[in-house]
């Protein structure tokens, strides 16, 4: 445990895209997925709470080049340390020429990434993409739901920490379970058990308040998976 092959660490990644910076004429997008943080910190009840180096090690280097105040940049995660999508996690923007410091309530998630880089570079939104774009999240719902499928269900090794999932084809397309949130709540389905879970975020920095949201919840998650073609008890 906590053993990695060469190919994945971050040092590598990121001598990559320090060439790929050094080389390419703008304008340029570039997609780093760091991973050091995965190591030996699964069984961890609290996230890792310094940030990545990495990210400040391509932030300097964006400054040194003279690319730092034209560049606008985005971090996230797609998991929590669990591997799970029912807890918090890191999404900063920062953009070229925009005060700092900002925080928003409202929930946003990963399908909003790509209406936000569209934006960010003047075209237009496909009208089959989902999510909206961070730089207009002030006119999105608090109550607007966010999906996700939480877990995959069983996979096999195929490489070094390289895996395929054994039943990808319909209805579940491998997916083990299904959640939705709406501000600080969440319900979970597990397609195995036919059973719903629910419960808050803990944490959760702009909670809507009120009355419980689970039990309509649930229909909305009922809903979205059957618009989807996926089974529901």
């Amino acid at each position: 445990k906590g053993k990695r092959s060469p190919y994945f660490e971050d040092e590598r990644r990121i001598r990559m895209a320090e060439a790929f910076l050094q080389a390419r004429r703008e304008p340029w997008l570039l997609l780093i997925h760091l991973v050091d943080t995965h190591c030996c910190s699964e069984d961890r009840e609290e996230p890792i709470r310094l940030p990545d180096r990495n990210v400040g090690r391509l932030v300097r280097f964006l400054r040194d080049t003279g690319q730092l105040e034209r560049t606008a940049i985005l971090v996230y995660s797609d998991h929590t340390p669990r591997w799970g999508t029912l807890g918090r996690i890191p999404m900063i923007l920062v953009v070229p020429g925009e005060a700092g410091g900002e925080s928003v309530a409202t929930n946003v998630q990963l399908a909003d990434v790509a209406p936000t880089i569209l934006e960010l570079s003047g075209i237009a939104r496909p009208e089959w993409m989902s999510g909206h774009s961070l730089l207009r999240v002030g006119d999105v719902s608090r109550t607007r739901p966010i999906f996700s499928l939480v877990e995959l269900g069983t996979n096999g090794l195929v490489g070094p920490e390289m895996k395929v999932v054994e039943d990808a084809t319909a209805p579940l397309y491998g997916a083990a379970s299904a959640a939705a949130i709406v501000c600080e709540e969440w319900v979970k389905l597990t397609f195995a058990a036919n059973e719903f879970d629910r419960g808050v975020i803990a944490g959760h920095t702009a909670p809507c308040g009120g009355a419980s949201r689970q039990e309509g919840l649930t229909l909305i998650l009922e809903d979205h998976l059957r618009a989807n073609e996926y089974p529901v008890p």
